[in-house]
């Protein structure tokens, strides 16, 4: 497919944070009729050591009553101790008081939605999917019980 006139494709690999911010507001923009008025906004939930440095942390964004979990990062010192899962109680806490009835995540989640995908008596097939300490993959996870499927990809 052509262009219009005076358009060029641009393929970049690393864009600026003000680029990646004009598709952002634009999507925003044109969704928010969608969504009834629903708060869009960005949450933090970190873990700070005795001198503010973050150690751990937990970034997402809440949008059309879902919470969109963009990343979780955890110290390599301090993996193993539950610190993934506490962010992630934390945020989808928030999440649920703000009016979200759902997560989605992905990349490397952590062992606590593993172990729920699993105990949601998925097929053996599935399941297997899910062996190792983290596995890189796209869920939902249901907020205020009402069953989302998960989705693997």
């Amino acid at each position: 497919m052509q262009l219009p006139a005076g358009l060029r494709l641009s393929v970049e690999d690393a864009p600026s944070r003000a680029d990646r911010k004009v598709l952002d507001d634009a999507l925003d923009a044109m969704n928010r009729p969608f969504f009834g008025g629903a708060p869009l906004c960005r949450v933090c939930v970190f873990v700070r050591d005795g001198d503010d440095k973050i150690v751990a942390g937990l970034d997402g964004m809440i949008e059309a009553n879902w919470l969109y979990i963009d990343n979780l990062w955890v110290d390599g010192s301090l993996r193993g101790q539950g610190i993934g899962s506490r962010l992630m109680a934390e945020i989808e806490r928030i999440a649920v008081e703000r009016g979200c009835h759902s997560a989605w995540g992905t990349g490397l989640l952590p062992q606590a939605w593993l172990r729920d995908l699993r105990d949601a008596r998925l097929s053996a097939r599935t399941q297997a999917l899910f062996s190792p300490p983290q596995l890189r993959l796209a869920a939902a996870r249901d907020l205020i019980g009402v069953p989302v499927p998960p989705r693997c990809c």
